[in-house]
């Protein structure tokens, strides 16, 4: 009886510690497997990161979930689109996709304050495009601007853009603070090599330092759920007058690991533009209009969630 009474209590004993060491173990891997493949940054220009590379830069990030927003110097230096004329677009390139019911967008009629100043108009040409695409983003640092990764890459398109025109606070055929020229383009695995839809995020260098005059959005994440949150969405949308910026606000609605819906109104044109705070900082990048639900076919907008690995590429982008 006493021989089974000690066999219990090191059964017991060894069990215990087996277990530890089997949630170390479990805890281990599952720390090598939580990073995803698809969140490796790819680049126009051919120079890649390794995984392991990444995963190192990540463990310097450790657990920052906030970066501050700035509102800049906001010194003009104006010019004008001599061969724009303010009008809707054609009917050929109208679509109303996106907008819910009636269109509560407003207009945006003084871009050039903060944080207006710092959204900008994208003018894309990809190689086999034989007109420019339009797209939103906006300043994250200096010479940073993030965007949607289907503004920065199209593999039907021809892959990587050929340029990108970067206009802040483009305000129909006025330019208050120029333009600058997108050097390098930047996105993830998740969408260059396979577009999927949940990786559907990027960013553009330029080639001089506007965001300190333009300012720039501040960025963050959360684990938990951000269901209840109001927002504003924020672009060019190719709905309006060409060039012209409008906004919508409203409260996120459904928190999905990946992305973001919402019923604010927004049309194409409009991808890439932040999902932003009252705080000036971004949760999510504008990516899809007119999402179908599963039970009440109920229409929702959506975006990419920034999560802790697009935080972290984001600040990987703005420090090349």
């Amino acid at each position: 009886m006493k021989i089974c009474t000690n066999f219990k209590k090191w059964f017991l004993v060894f069990s215990f510690f087996s277990g530890l060491l089997s949630m170390a173990l479990f805890a281990n891997s599952t720390t090598v497997l939580a990073f995803d493949d698809r969140d490796l940054p790819t680049s126009s220009d051919g120079k890649e990161i390794t995984k392991e590379e990444m995963q190192e830069f990540k463990r310097t990030m450790g657990d920052k979930n906030t970066s501050p927003a700035f509102e800049g110097t906001g010194d003009l230096t104006p010019s004008t689109d001599g061969s724009y004329d303010e009008k809707q677009n054609s009917l050929e390139e109208i679509t109303l996709n996106g907008v819910i019911g009636k269109d509560n967008r407003t207009r945006v009629n003084n871009t050039t304050t903060y944080p207006h100043r710092a959204i900008t108009y994208l003018e894309i040409r990809y190689p086999k495009s034989k007109s420019p695409i339009q797209c939103t983003g906006f300043f994250v640092n200096p010479d940073t601007v993030v965007t949607a990764g289907h503004c920065l890459h199209n593999k039907n398109q021809g892959g990587w853009v050929k340029s990108v025109k970067v206009i802040p606070g483009k305000n129909g055929k006025s330019h208050p603070y120029s333009h600058v020229w997108g050097t390098t383009a930047y996105s993830v695995k998740g969408w260059t090599e396979y577009q999927d839809p949940n990786f559907d995020y990027g960013a553009v260098k330029v080639e001089r330092k506007l965001g300190n005059t333009v300012g720039w959005l501040g960025y963050e994440w959360q684990s938990s759920t951000l269901s209840g949150t109001n927002v504003t969405v924020q672009g060019y949308p190719d709905s309006k007058p060409l060039g012209t910026m409008w906004k919508h606000s409203g409260e996120i609605i459904l928190t999905e690991p990946y992305t973001i819906r919402y019923t604010i109104d927004t049309s194409p044109g409009q991808s890439g533009g932040p999902v932003y705070k009252s705080n000036n900082k971004a949760v999510g990048i504008n990516t899809k209009e007119h999402w179908v639900g599963d039970k009440k076919n109920f229409i929702y907008n959506s975006g990419t969630r920034i999560t802790k690995s697009v935080y972290d590429n984001i600040s990987y982008w703005k420090g090349l």
